[in-house]
């Protein structure tokens, strides 16, 4: 038994060795842009990747939004809430050296929101200084979602480096009827680590 597993922890630290710097990990705090029916508010991801070769790879990520969305219903005005969700996704990352210590990337994906829930909620809307009950209902479903993905990543050392990157999604699930949120722009800003 004793020579099985020295047999497996050598093969591990050969494989370790043999593949250093194909992984990374980034931890990547963000702002998400108002668009038509999201309003602005914090985004998170946790990414990571394994490339083949030099400038080729797979990428994979969570992303967190915290779903801050506006909704115009007339004539009343607009009215604003939030509804959590999450986003698995994964597809081919592109690399290029930029200088010595940093590379351009690209990344498409493809992936899935989960967390979104029913809007079925009463808000009080003021106009002309008469207050008015509306009553919003609808669906934020689980669906579909792809993306792309431009960043920059500057490294200190070998290891630990900065993450610049743009994020679109296209978020199927975020449409229902006149209340449009499935075009979703970010950007992000945090650490990443090769190993």
């Amino acid at each position: 038994m004793k020579k099985v597993l020295i047999a497996v922890l050598m093969v591990v630290a050969t494989l370790g060795i043999c593949a250093q710097d194909k992984w990374y990990v980034s931890v990547l705090p963000g702002y998400q842009f108002s668009t038509k029916d999201a309003d602005s508010g914090f985004v998170a991801s946790l990414d990571g990747g394994y490339f083949f070769t030099e400038n080729f790879g797979l990428h994979f990520a969570y992303m967190y939004n915290e779903g801050k969305f506006k909704y115009d219903v007339s004539p009343y005005g607009e009215f604003k809430f939030s509804k959590n969700y999450n986003l698995i996704e994964v597809g081919p990352e592109f690399r290029t050296k930029a200088g010595e210590k940093g590379e351009i990337y690209g990344q498409l994906n493809v992936g899935y929101t989960f967390g979104s829930t029913s809007i079925n909620e009463d808000y009080i809307v003021t106009v002309g200084g008469t207050p008015y009950l509306v009553h919003v209902t609808g669906d934020l479903k689980n669906d579909w979602a792809a993306g792309a993905a431009f960043g920059y990543r500057y490294f200190f050392n070998k290891k630990i480096g900065l993450d610049l990157q743009a994020t679109y999604h296209y978020l199927n699930g975020l449409k229902e009827g006149d209340f449009d949120a499935k075009n979703s722009w970010d950007a992000r800003i945090g650490v990443t680590w090769k190993f």
